[in-house]
């Protein structure tokens, strides 16, 4: 591993956009690691979830916490008297617990000699035992556990370490238990634009090249117009590892990456040249050019990796890459290139190599390639594409009486071949009761469920929604699938939605069959909709008429998809009976008002909004008010989430008119880092009394906007939001009378003031 890239965490960490989740509030509500450390440190024994993508800075919260705790000072007390150990998950043998693998990572030896005392792992565990409530356990990677250790979901429920302070990290599949036990769920959600531009200052800063950080802040982002030059560069920025990736394609040779597809191969080949750079080698200018070496030796780990992986682990050793190819050459070329890094052995009596790359998101790119280059050499092709398309047929009585006839010389039947290809594994005691119990119906799906009894149907049903196949096969079974069986329709729309193939014959045959879904909530972040069909996404609202809650942050959604949303699902006239909608981190710059207003309109029953980081224009929101002010539209919001948005030259006027637009019924408003100045807030007050309007606020947050001068305002801010429970005003450069006055006026109030 290139030691260039071996960093002090204190020089690099960023903070990070974070989501306290709640049962209550599975949209959760933002927060920071210093709020959330201060409630993990005041409740005794409490176990703490964080969860993420892939790369989105979970482990390096947990480093940052070590570091904290290892380096105090005076303005940091992090963990204060307590013992804190940082442990791997994927270093929990299958038999062991927590004990073990504290004690898997100490050094006896020196254990011994600091204190005297027989080398014997027992002592440590009593030690441990006797001192619980001391004990801070810094848990990462559940989703790298490589057995089905039980260990960790005891700390949950409290059955071991019960007085101890647990913090997780995990990827977000198979957590529902953890989130049930734990005291505080916290979801990262990686960088907003101001820490996208700190982190990349800091990255160049520390290799002492800060013009090639301000360069690539020009080339992402139009500082004119606010609009990104790059949209999919710029929406992988949110990503901390995406990001680092980015900075380091930037700092070999100013490109970046069209998708993320572009970024792997990229990332791929600045690794390559790092290696190139050491041995005085050529440069690779293009992935396409990379020589073929290097590409065996990428296959030869992906290989290798992908045999880890199946078993959820992330390391490999020398010995099955000597196993996996005869030639040395080759292996010592794989081991070098940079892709991983020799791991210290944990015990002194283990002399095996183990190699571990810098990020699971490694493993999973190099094993892509290795499967991609296997499919490519074999000429394969998915056989069940042309079987599951004669699945569509329903049985008729002459197919179910072939199967039969089949079955009985011990012949090969085509229709029972895909069925068990499709719903596999069915051994052969369940043919039998088919063969014996099952009538036809008309269905081969019917079948199916006649059999299972619907106790795994949506486990089956949710992997092959995910699985590789042509998108016209898997649209339209699933499409038959749903239009007889209850299914979880939540995760397969979820998986579908990114394959647009798939998606488009799953809605236009579920149109044909009139199949109406029960969809309660859809939640489809991370997905990339630039290009998404408009007409296909109105359909899959009308087809959904139960629908409450949709979230689609960070879609890429442009304001001309909005747009013909808008004017689309207006022209057919629909209803949705949305509740909560979430456009968040979608560039909308270009939206156009009326068509938002029209959407809005179509929305009578919304109570949660959110839009944040959008990127709207005072113009939009100028207009906006304007338009719904035109059309009589009164919006029944309860939230309203503007945060992340310039709105430095709001008109004050058609602000006021907007929030009047919510009467009686807004609780909660977040207008955070939108640039609001002090003669903003000031109109704002005026104009509302000017028009005799009390605000029913239970929550306003303004914070990290630039309020050095409002001391003339507050009175009349607190007399607009007579109901306000709790005020934000973090980071807003207030003077030392402003907090004085507000303290007092809040301890009077009865109000939560939070300005730290």
């Amino acid at each position: 591993m290139n030691n260039r890239y071996k960093v002090d965490i204190s020089q690099m960490f960023t903070d990070m956009e974070l989501q306290k989740e709640t049962e209550n509030n599975k949209g959760g509500n933002p927060t920071t690691l210093e709020e959330e450390i201060d409630v993990i440190s005041s409740k005794p024994g409490c176990k703490a979830l964080i969860e993420g993508e892939g790369g989105i800075g979970k482990t390096t919260i947990l480093r940052h916490l070590s570091y904290m705790w290892a380096t105090p000072n005076q303005s940091n007390n992090i963990f204060e008297g307590k013992i804190v150990f940082f442990l791997c998950l994927r270093d929990l043998e299958k038999d062991a617990d927590i004990y073990d693998l504290i004690v898997k990572q100490l050094d006896m030896t020196d254990f011994n000699l600091e204190t005297d005392l027989p080398e014997d792992p027992r002592l440590i565990k009593k030690c441990i035992k006797i001192l619980e409530d001391k004990i801070v356990l810094l848990l990462d990677g559940l989703d790298e556990l490589r057995f089905n250790n039980q260990s960790v979901i005891s700390l949950f429920r409290k059955d071991n370490f019960k007085k101890s302070t647990v913090i997780l990290t995990s990827r977000s599949e198979n957590i529902d238990e953890f989130k049930r036990e734990c005291n505080v769920h916290v979801r990262v959600k990686g960088f907003n634009q101001e820490r996208i531009w700190e982190y990349i200052d800091k990255y160049f800063k520390y290799f002492r090249e800060p013009q090639l950080g301000e360069s690539l802040k020009r080339e992402l982002y139009n500082q004119t117009n606010y609009f990104p030059k790059h949209p999919e560069a710029y929406s992988m920025c949110k990503n901390p590892m995406s990001l680092l990736s980015i900075c380091m394609l930037w700092e070999n040779d100013q490109s970046l990456p069209s998708d993320s597809s572009d970024l792997f191969k990229q990332l791929f080949r600045s690794i390559l040249n790092q290696f190139n750079k050491q041995k005085q080698f050529a440069k690779i200018s293009k992935f396409e050019d990379t020589p073929a070496k290097y590409v065996y030796a990428m296959v030869l780990l992906g290989k290798c990796m992908y045999k880890s992986l199946k078993q959820n682990q992330l390391s490999i050793n020398r010995k099955d890459l000597n196993n996996t190819h005869s030639n040395k050459d080759l292996v010592d070329m794989a081991v070098k290139l940079g892709f991983v890094y020799e791991e210290a052995p944990i015990l002194k009596s283990n002399f095996e190599s183990v190699f571990m790359p810098p990020h699971k998101l490694i493993v999973e790119s190099l094993v892509g390639l290795y499967l991609s280059k296997l499919c490519e050499s074999e000429g394969l092709k998915f056989e069940c594409e042309d079987d599951v398309r004669r699945l569509l047929t329903p049985f008729d009585d002459n197919t179910w009486g072939e199967c039969k006839l089949c079955e009985s010389k011990g012949m090969k039947c085509g229709c029972n071949t895909d069925i068990k290809r499709l719903l596999a594994p069915l051994d052969d005691k369940e043919w039998e009761v088919i063969r014996e119990n099952v009538q036809c119906d008309g269905h081969f799906i019917r079948l199916i469920m006649q059999l299972y009894c619907m106790e795994d149907f949506d486990e089956k049903i949710e992997r092959f929604s995910s699985g590789r196949m042509a998108g016209e096969c898997k649209g339209k079974v699933i499409a038959h699938i749903l239009a007889i069986a209850e299914c979880d329709e939540r995760t397969i729309i979820k998986n579908l939605i990114g394959d647009s193939d798939a998606f488009k014959h799953f809605v236009t045959e579920c149109s044909l069959k009139q199949v109406q879904l029960a969809l309660t909530y859809l939640n489809i972040p991370g997905n990339n909709f630039h290009n998404i069909d408009v007409n296909l996404m109105c359909s899959l609202l009308i087809m959904s008429p139960k629908l409450r809650a949709l979230w689609m942050p960070d879609c890429n959604l442009s304001g001309d998809v909005i747009n013909h949303l808008g004017t689309e699902c207006s022209h057919k006239q629909i209803q949705l009976p949305l509740d909560i909608l979430d456009i968040s981190g979608n560039n909308l710059h270009n939206i156009d008002v009326n068509s938002l207003s029209s959407f809005l309109i179509m929305c009578p029953k919304l109570r949660e909004l959110y839009m944040r980081d959008c990127n709207l224009s005072v113009d939009v929101i100028n207009h906006l008010s304007t338009e719904c002010s035109h059309k009589q539209v009164q919006l029944p919001l309860d939230i309203l989430d503007i945060s992340g948005n310039n709105l430095h030259n709001i008109d004050v006027n058609s602000l006021s008119s907007f929030l009047i637009m919510c009467p009686k019924l807004l609780r909660e408003l977040y207008m955070r880092d939108c640039n609001l100045s002090v003669d903003v807030i000031n109109h704002l007050s005026t104009d509302c009394s000017h028009k005799q309007v009390q605000l029913p606020l239970d929550i306003l947050d303004i914070s990290r906007n630039n309020l050095h001068n409002i001391v003339n305002s507050l009175s009349s801010l607190l007399i607009m939001c007579p109901k306000l429970r709790e005020l934000y005003m973090r980071d807003c450069n207030l003077s030392g009378d402003v907090i004085n006055y507000l303290t007092e006026e809040c301890l009077k109030r009865r109000i939560l003031f939070y300005y730290k």
